[in-house]
């Protein structure tokens, strides 16, 4: 049915972990993990269970308007943990099965995604406000309720805004957008300027997917830098941070960082620290608790070598480059995330060879979405090579 959050037994589906996996399996074929035709079959089932899936006429069922619940149960495909249908975790699905079927180019795949994207009613998600809502629970009155929190400011959703600018059927308008737009905030720290968004997946996860290097729309072009510029900044903040250490972390330093959404210790108190279970951690203004997302790190290889491979090489040698720790409690976490991994893995690729760029290239939706944002053209020349 899908990927499951977590390497654990128990784990449920995440809908957005899937969507990291349909394109993994690109990376996996060109790498010769896995046959091209062993990669197909799997991604034609999977996409033909959440097919029927969201066709059901069961509310809590996978999907409702074209969205998929956040979690799903790996046995049914139904809804799990009283879980939302997401608008972010459907446009990471969404993403993954748009380049897969750029990649696979196959028939019945291509058809299982374009039935499965067509579907996302991105105006139904707005429900009459200009931005779109975080979700929606089927609880509440008889007819469900939307979340109270909508998007805007930066944040991992520039992956969402294109491709709900950029539907083939249900294509927001572009002044949802504009209002997306109106609450960036750019500020400075520990050397850099950028677009601030705390958490390190948030600059993260639209670059795994969207090529915007020389590309800008109307706030980048005022402030003179990109968004793919702005994760690098990101990125090379929170080494310096790590590096200057104002909380006194044990081990953070300039090859030591990583501070994202991710699994964490403890909940509560503990030696005059406040420690956290799953939490969007940020820096540098907290919460910080000295947990460091090593998958998460290394996921920002592409935008900066210099500093990632060192973070890298540290967490090798320690036998925790693809774990979340921390050294402070310690702990080291017992599980995988796959929107941890998920993110590596594309990146690493991103870095080698820019496969999930030049697919991004190949998605008329994607280019469509990106128009309507108000994005200036792709540069032609030189550009594209600085990634190979």
């Amino acid at each position: 049915m899908g990927v499951l959050d977590r390497d654990s037994t128990t784990s449920p589906i995440s809908s957005a972990a899937t969507g990291f996996g349909f394109a993994a399996f690109a990376v996996g074929v060109e790498r010769g993990w896995i046959k091209r035709t062993d990669a197909l079959e799997r991604l034609r089932t999977v996409a033909a269970n959440l097919r029927a899936s969201e066709q059901s006429n069961d509310a809590f069922a996978a999907g409702k308007n074209g969205f998929f619940y956040h979690f799903l149960c790996p046995d049914t495909g139904r809804r799990i943990w009283k879980s939302e249908l997401s608008s972010i975790d459907t446009a990471l699905l969404a993403a993954g099965l748009l380049w897969a079927g750029a990649y696979f180019d196959d028939a019945e795949l291509s058809e299982h995604v374009e039935v499965l994207t067509d579907a996302i009613d991105w105006n139904w998600m707005r429900h009459g406000q200009r931005r779109i809502s975080h979700g929606w629970h089927p609880h509440g009155k008889s007819s469900g309720r939307f979340m109270k929190y909508h998007w805007h400011g930066y944040n991992e959703a520039l992956l969402l805004q294109p491709l709900a600018l950029g539907s083939r059927t249900h294509p927001v308008p572009a002044d949802c957008y504009d209002a997306w737009l109106e609450d960036y905030t750019i500020e400075t720290h520990y050397g850099q300027t950028y677009i601030f968004c705390g958490p390190l997946f948030t600059h993260l996860f639209p670059i795994c997917f969207l090529d915007l290097r020389g590309r800008h729309d109307a706030f980048t072009a005022e402030h003179g830098f990109d968004y793919h510029a702005n994760a690098e900044r990101a990125t090379r903040m929170q080494s310096t941070y790590a590096g200057a250490n104002p909380d006194g972390f044990a081990s953070y330093a300039a090859d030591c960082f990583g501070v994202t959404a991710s699994d964490g210790p403890h909940l509560g108190e503990h030696n005059g620290r406040r420690y956290y279970t799953y939490h969007a951690r940020s820096v540098p203004c907290g919460p910080d608790d000295g947990t460091i997302c090593a998958p998460m790190t290394a996921a920002a290889l592409p935008l900066c070598p210099d500093v990632v491979l060192p973070a890298m090489q540290n967490f090798h040698q320690r036998g925790l480059l693809n774990r979340t720790f921390n050294d402070t409690f310690p702990w080291v976490a017992p599980d995988l995330l796959g929107v941890d991994v998920g993110p590596t893995v594309l990146m690493i690729e991103n870095h080698r060879s820019g496969l999930m760029w030049d697919l991004s290239r190949e998605i008329p939706q994607v280019q469509t979405g990106l128009d309507r944002c108000g994005f200036s053209p792709a540069p032609t020349v030189g550009v594209h090579a600085a990634a190979h």
